[in-house]
């Protein structure tokens, strides 16, 4: 055992209190070194509130070198459409959801220590809003704000939603923002439009009480403009008159299309290629209609309420269908007593109801291509008809001749020996008759007062009136029948121009040289007619002459003295005579048809030595 002095104790217990000493600082310096003064914390950037989008872009302190930053979330709700666009870099953008408020965390990292700072972002909430920017009374075009889908809700009824947005091609109509939506009149309506963006959804409602049908609606719906050619406006801009074609089947489906109810102003309207049946807006609405023309495809029926147009002047209706057809009008018809032109042209009509006799301003009327059973009666009363063509298969009445009014008369009948009235000379307006498809055997004696009558044409007849000549007008004549002559008064319609003739007619009157008006001459296909008047030479203006297919022999002297003759057709008679007569006429025929006549080539060619300027059809080949 090793015993210090007090002294040396003293020293060694100085020693041990300086090394505990020196070991305590020491340890104190490794726990807790003083921070550097260089170090300076990274910042997330200020606060973002009340941000519109559903995006911001964020504006960290930027790295530097060696530096790594990376953004995360450390509260707020999270879903698939929250995210960073790049969450590495200091200015990326985040994507948020509406309503909410993220706390965003910034970190940066170096030499593997991060320290962190953080930034607040406030969404506004979800928002929708419904516009209408239409500005018309029944039909709305509304646009709602749009986000990843929509729904419409619609309160009331309503005639039809179409899609004005581009989103039509993938979506219905319930889901499209941009919807036209036609209402019914005077009708309240409520809509409804919900939007998402992801787990969030807005509503936004409109309500409305609709006016009154609009023109320019009804334009709308019919693809016009109120500038076009197909529209007319008066001064006040109601529209006046309307031609459609494309979109004529609007009319027909006023459940739908409701606002052409609204064109109550209408004069005229013209509709082209519609099918179905008569739309009934035009009786119920187009009560000032004055003109109205359809092309229809199988329309069967008219409605009882077209008696409603007592303005209508003018009606043209044309039935391009081989099914359904209009085989009769209705009682109803009898009102448009204002009506002045009727044109139903192959529609099928069989019925002409008694009452049709009512229209008595009617002054042109065109049934082609229909064969009624029957004329009404009392078709008299028409006393200012100007213009008829219509067929029927019952005679035609007796009242015709009070007709005193008839131009143009285009009336034929399919019975058997009809007659025309003792007194169808009173007609004495009557320019043109056209009698082809009757059985007339016979003109009554007062049928040569005609004094006026231009046009005739007429077959079947087993005579002409003596008198026929003092119809000194006429100039376009067309008649057949088995009668084997004309009257000698037949020279004496000088105003004849164009002649047709055929039946079983055999030769002319020595009086027929007198027509120094004739130019054009057809009686071809008689069989039976033989020769010419010696006289026929005298016809000083005839410029064509048709006689082929009869029993021609030869031709008298006089017949090569005409003046101005061009063509001549001969074909197919019974030529015996010498052809060199003909060179009588080189200085103006241009065509000779001899064809079938049995002459030979050779007196073919010493023919053209003769008519060396004249076109010869003679010889067989």
């Amino acid at each position: 055992m090793i015993i210090l002095k007090k002294p040396l104790i003293k020293y060694v217990f100085i020693f041990f209190a300086l090394c505990s000493l020196v070991a305590c600082k020491k340890d104190e310096v490794q726990v807790a070194p003083p921070e550097p003064k260089d170090i300076i914390l990274p910042w997330a950037g200020e606060d973002k509130e009340d941000v519109s989008e559903f995006r911001v872009k964020l504006n960290a302190d930027s790295l530097n070198e060696g530096e790594k930053g990376e953004w995360s979330i450390s509260k707020g709700l999270v879903e698939e459409k929250v995210f960073f666009t790049d969450k590495a870099k200091h200015n990326t953008i985040f994507h948020g959801m509406p309503g909410e408020t993220y706390e965003l965390v910034w970190a940066v990292t170096k030499n593997s220590k991060p320290v962190k700072s953080t930034v607040k972002v406030t969404f506004k909430p979800l928002k929708v809003v419904i516009e209408n920017s239409g500005g018309w009374k029944t039909k709305l075009f509304l646009g709602a704000t749009m986000y990843d889908k929509g729904r419409w809700t619609v309160e009331g009824n309503y005639a039809r939603i179409e899609i004005t947005s581009s989103s039509h091609y993938v979506v219905p109509w319930t889901e499209a923002n941009g919807i036209m939506f036609q209402a019914y009149a005077r009708t309240n309506y409520k809509f409804t439009w919900t939007s998402w963006y992801g787990s969030k959804s807005a509503t936004a409602t409109y309500e409305i009480k609709t006016g009154d049908y609009l023109e320019a609606e009804a334009l709308h719906d019919l693809q016009l403009d109120e500038e076009s050619n197909d529209v007319t406006a008066d001064n006040n801009h109601h529209i006046t008159k309307i031609r459609t074609g494309r979109y004529a089947w609007v009319f027909k489906d006023t459940l739908k299309y409701p606002a052409v109810q609204a064109l109550t102003h209408l004069k005229t309207l013209h509709l082209g290629d519609t099918y179905g049946d008569f739309p009934a807006v035009i009786g119920d609405k187009y009560l000032e209609l004055e003109d109205l023309y359809i092309n229809h495809w199988g329309m069967e029926t008219l409605p009882d309420n077209i008696g409603n147009l007592v303005k209508l002047k003018k009606m043209r209706f044309l039935n391009s269908s081989n099914q359904e057809r209009l085989t009769k009008l209705p009682e109803s018809f009898s009102k448009l007593r204002s009506l002045e032109y009727l044109e139903m042209v192959d529609v099928g009509l069989e019925t002409l109801p008694e009452s049709f006799s009512k229209l008595t301003n009617l002054k042109h009327i065109d049934l082609s291509f229909n064969i009624v059973q029957k004329f009404p009666k009392d078709i008299g009363n028409l006393t200012k008809l100007e213009f008829i063509r219509a067929a029927s298969v019952e005679a035609i009445p007796p009242s015709v001749s009070k007709l005193v009014s008839l131009k143009y008369w285009f009336m034929s009948t399919n019975a058997e020996h009809s007659v025309l009235p003792e007194d169808i000379g009173n007609l004495q307006a009557l320019e043109m008759m056209d009698l082809s498809g009757s059985a007339y055997n016979e003109l009554p004696a007062s049928f040569c007062n005609l004094k006026n009558l231009q046009t005739l044409t007429v077959g079947g007849l087993t005579e002409l009136p003596e008198k026929f000549g003092n119809l000194k007008n006429l100039n376009t004549l067309t008649i057949s029948g088995s009668f084997k002559t004309v009257p000698a008064s037949f020279g004496d319609l000088s105003s004849l121009k164009h002649l047709r003739v055929g039946g079983a007619l055999e030769s002319l009157p020595e009086s027929f040289g007198k027509l120094k008006n004739l130019t054009w001459l057809y009686c071809e296909y008689s069989k039976s007619f033989k020769q010419f008047p010696e006289s026929f030479g005298q016809l000083s203006s005839l410029i064509e002459l048709y006689c082929s297919n009869n029993k021609i022999e030869s031709l008298p002297d006089g017949f090569f003295n005409l003046p101005k003759i061009q063509i001549i057709d001969f074909s197919f008679n019974k030529f015996t005579m010498p052809l060199t007569k003909f060179s009588k006429l080189a200085n103006t025929l241009g065509k000779l048809n001899l064809w079938g006549n049995g002459y030979s080539i050779a007196e073919g060619n010493e023919l053209r030595k003769v008519l060396p300027y004249t076109q010869v059809v003679i010889e067989r080949y």
